[in-house]
């Protein structure tokens, strides 16, 4: 369970990294996962879902995330099992395996895309889009305050570990009905942070001014210009590829 949940946590907390991804307007940046993520959902066997696995975790090396997608996709691969086993007692094991490799690839595509997307900067790209203000800033702080739940959410079950309460069993429904009664002071706590999160805002003049400033500028150079160019042509590869594998067999 632990490493299930460490891999939801990376899924959404988000570091500093430094990398030719990084330095490239917010933008253009999520290009080539948004095109994943497209693909992911057209795939249709196993060659076209391997094909874009790779895609991904090379794009991921460039943007030096490889460490942070091999942890969300080991949490994932437990799921995706299961996933396999639904399918495969319906329409085989074929079809299995094909929705197993799209369920991973949507998982890494989209944590690619909150990998290189800082949440500061898509508040800031949904207020220069002219958005709502308080829709961008309420979708920012939900995600802001996911691993931070799942951070209350250890504290609560170390603290109940260490009554004597079990949490470590075999059986997934008994892990289940265990994290059941841990609903109520998780709640209690998420309301606690909402209310501070509330006071917080309040003080520092919140909703006050009609046209805040923005901490982002959003300026396309000719780097910016050139690297969308380039995760276009890859993507649109990809997804020709993916569309036409007779040509490898071709070749």
């Amino acid at each position: 369970m632990s490493f299930i949940m460490s891999g939801f946590y990376e899924a959404f907390i988000q570091r500093p990294i430094n990398s030719v991804v990084h330095r490239r307007n917010p933008f253009v940046r999520p290009i080539f996962p948004v095109i994943a993520v497209f693909a992911s959902l057209i795939a249709n066997n196993v060659f076209a879902a391997l094909i874009i696995l790779a895609s991904v975790m090379a794009f991921a090396a460039i943007a030096n995330s490889i460490h942070r997608e091999i942890i969300i996709l080991r949490s994932a691969f437990i799921f995706s099992i299961l996933l396999f086993l639904l399918v495969f007692l319906a329409d085989g094991w074929g079809l299995a395996l094909v929705s197993m490799l799209k369920f991973i690839n949507m998982m890494a595509s989209i944590s690619l895309i909150s990998a290189v997307i800082l949440l500061e900067e898509l508040e800031a790209m949904g207020r220069f889009a002219r958005m709502p203000r308080d829709m961008t800033f309420v979708f920012a702080a939900a995600v802001k305050f996911i691993p931070v739940i799942l951070i209350d959410l250890q504290e609560i079950i170390h603290s109940r570990m260490s009554h004597g309460i079990e949490f470590t069993f075999k059986n997934p429904v008994k892990q289940v009905r265990a994290l059941v009664p841990l609903l109520m002071p998780l709640t209690v706590m998420t309301i606690r942070r909402s209310e501070e999160l509330a006071d917080a805002m309040t003080v520092r003049g919140y909703g006050m001014s009609d046209r805040p400033t923005l901490l982002y500028r959003f300026q396309l150079a000719k780097n910016d210009w050139a690297f969308a160019v380039m995760s276009s042509i890859a993507g649109l590869a990809m997804l020709y590829v993916i569309l036409n594998p007779a040509i490898f067999i071709r070749i």
